[in-house]
């Protein structure tokens, strides 16, 4: 996971979601939703601080999160990862995962909310409702904190608009470090600001801070107000699966993403605020659009690393990811979206996500789920559609 591909080179910026360490440059094409620099990400510190747990010793950063960038002509929707591993090559041990690193977990104090001053309560009530159902569905995981920014007129308009907010992001990242929380305040953060006086930008993604004591989560949602009433609920929905996750071991990208979508819409349409069955329908139409024999074995990593994989990560880590989990489902004795989360969820945790998937949908081992989801995705699409009718809720 740590070495630098072949087709990339020094001493240049990130370019891709390819695994590689800081100042290196993929020369493999990157769609141009999914396309940011170094200086982006961590400006924006969507990461997660990989670190020795026993000697505290900084192993690297991994940057990850979805970005919904409308500047593209439409949202176009990817996962941004990136692990930078400054002192690999002077230490074999490799990092440990998000989620062990994170070490997110179900408590009794229920996320905090922040939003910055001026924007309308209507899109942050959204992003809290969403927040709610899931975590009614869900369990209360974290710590986490909820940060809301937009700007739908001039509320950051101006130098000091917008410091009390990520003033206050910075003291829970950095507390008891004044020197830390000056660096945090000058520094990256502030981009966040930018990000949301462009009315075109859209942005929503987990950041993980480990360097703290008691590690947390971090959920953002940038311009809410521009995915649409329904859809911002779902949204919120969605992050928050990523939290629950982040209390489990490692999984396929392609099942956190999938399950978490699968929630978002099937949360949102028991409480109206969007249709299962037509984001299902709309993510077969992705599908479709594929060119190239790729196969959703190809987006376990968070990284593919199949050449040309990288331009349908939106296609399959997210749309062939919610119908594989909804193939799962449909394999399963109860074929139920909440036995799914009541059932699958904690064995992962117990035994890992192969044996787990294994079990719970009757399959002889994960080739021959791959291989029964290859062929589900080739039957005519009614058929597809009829499947996941059957499934309850």
């Amino acid at each position: 996971m740590h070495s630098i591909p072949d087709n990339c080179t020094l001493p240049n910026t990130y370019t891709g979601t390819n695994t590689v360490r800081p100042g290196v440059s993929c020369k493999a094409p990157v769609p141009t939703s999914c396309r940011a620099n170094t200086s982006d990400i961590i400006a924006l510190e969507q990461r997660v601080d990989f670190k020795n747990q026993a000697t505290g010793k900084a192993l690297g950063v991994m940057h990850r999160g979805i970005r919904f960038n409308r500047v593209a002509s439409c949202a176009t929707c990817c996962l941004l990862l990136m692990l930078a591993a400054q002192s690999l090559r002077a230490s074999s041990e490799p990092p440990q995962s998000p989620q062990e690193l994170l070490r997110l977990r179900n408590i009794p104090t229920p996320p905090t909310f922040l939003v910055n001053e001026g924007y309308a309560a209507e899109w942050a009530d959204r992003v809290r409702q969403g927040i709610e159902a899931a975590r009614e569905y869900l369990g209360n995981y974290g710590p986490t904190h909820v940060y809301v920014i937009g700007q739908l007129d001039d509320e950051l308009e101006g130098e000091e608009r917008g410091a009390t907010f990520i003033e206050t992001m910075c003291r829970r990242r950095h507390p008891d470090d004044p020197r830390g929380q000056r660096q945090c305040f000058g520094r990256g953060e502030l981009e966040q600001l930018e990000k949301a006086r462009n009315p075109n930008t859209t942005e929503a993604y987990l950041s993980g801070i480990t360097h703290v004591d008691v590690p947390f989560a971090e959920l953002f949602f940038i311009n809410p107000h521009n995915f649409g009433k329904g859809e911002v609920q779902s949204r919120a929905i969605h992050e928050y699966s990523h939290v629950r996750q982040m209390a489990l071991p490692p999984m396929p990208n392609w099942l956190m993403e999938g399950a978490a979508e699968v929630l978002a819409w099937h949360l949102g349409e028991l409480n109206g605020w969007s249709s299962l069955q037509k984001f299902m329908g709309h993510g077969l139409n992705m599908i479709d659009q594929v060119e190239g024999e790729y196969t959703i074995r190809d987006f376990e990593p968070q990284a593919p690393t199949r050449p040309g994989a990288e331009q349908y990560i939106r296609h399959f880590a997210y749309d062939a990811g919610a119908w594989a989990v909804v193939y799962l489902i449909h394999n399963s004795p109860k074929r139920s979206i909440r036995d799914f989360h009541v059932r699958f969820y904690p064995r992962v945790g117990e035994v890992g996500w192969k044996k787990a998937l294994c079990e719970y949908g009757g399959f002889e081992n994960t080739d021959a789920f791959y291989e029964g989801f290859d062929t589900f995705l080739a039957q005519p699409r009614a058929e597809q559609m009829r499947l996941l009718s059957e499934i309850g809720k």
